[in-house]
């Protein structure tokens, strides 16, 4: 008999989900840095050129990514806001040199599929711009690395952009680390007694109904994710505004992984 009631304690303990909280709805702001794979194949395949900056030059690669966004979360569960990023990264190659730079904003959307007193977990998709720039540093002693009818000359640079629509989809995990209750305990409330019609009708603290507890402390978290560049124009030379129609239309993929710090507030209510 010993062991079936503790058996019993045990999964009374376990399955009763009265004791437990979770986050009802909220908003959370967060400044992120991250790694980023760059994969621009035809930019790549471009510069690679002997008359270009030649062999050695590599676009595809990892760059450091920062940025920060702000969200929000409904009673419903549905996650929207809006992020912004940069990032960059530079090669060489037998020619010259290479940076490569990428800023972009999206709004997302997802719906959390975890959601507890420390946790939030949501799936997203995202829609937005990006801007792209990329320039070329001629190294050489005495040659000139000619782009469609502009050459740059040695020891000079030119600049090159671009821009169109930003996709994206991920994963985000936050945790809420030291939240601290906003607001005051409220002692009990003494039993009243008030006359509605003919009968005296007591309310009690049993009676109250509970407020949700507002709740503020840091976000911590990771989104990780790929997105997907595409440019509505070709790449232009910013100092002529010309498009350079020897290079194919660009498209810009890279997948990401990024950790994020913020403070948010929110609501959370005991499970019924």
């Amino acid at each position: 008999m010993k062991k079936v009631a503790l058996s019993l304690c045990f999964l009374n303990i376990i399955c009763n989900t009265k004791t437990f909280a979770q986050i009802d709805h909220g908003a959370f702001a967060h400044y992120e840095v991250g790694a980023t794979y760059n994969f621009v194949p035809r930019l790549q395949e471009n510069l690679q050129l002997s008359n270009l900056v030649g062999s050695g030059v590599n676009m595809n690669g990892i760059g450091i990514s920062h940025g920060g966004g702000i969200y929000f979360l409904t009673h419903s569960g549905v996650v929207v806001g809006a992020n912004g990023y940069r990032y960059g990264l530079e090669s060489s190659g037998a020619n010259g040199t290479t940076s490569f730079k990428l800023g972009g904003g999206v709004i997302n959307i997802g719906y959390s599929t975890h959601r507890s007193k420390r946790m939030l977990n949501y799936p997203f998709l995202g829609v937005g711009a990006f801007g792209a720039k990329f320039a070329v540093t001629n190294t050489t002693a005495n040659q000139s690395i000619v782009i469609d009818n502009y050459p740059i000359d040695p020891k000079k640079h030119a600049t090159y952009s671009t821009g169109g629509f930003a996709f994206e989809g991920g994963y985000s995990i936050k945790i809420y680390a030291f939240n601290t209750d906003m607001h005051k305990k409220r002692k009990p409330r003494k039993e009243r007694t008030y006359l509605v019609g003919d009968n005296n009708v007591v309310f009690d603290k049993g009676n109250r109904i509970k407020k949700p507890r507002n709740i503020i402390g840091t976000v911590l978290g990771i989104d990780a994710g790929v997105s997907y560049n595409v440019a509505l124009e070709p790449w232009r030379n910013i100092n002529y505004r010309d498009k350079i129609y020897s290079m194919k239309d660009p498209y810009i993929v890279y997948p990401f992984a990024r950790i994020t710090l913020g403070i948010g507030i929110f609501q959370h209510t005991k499970r019924p």
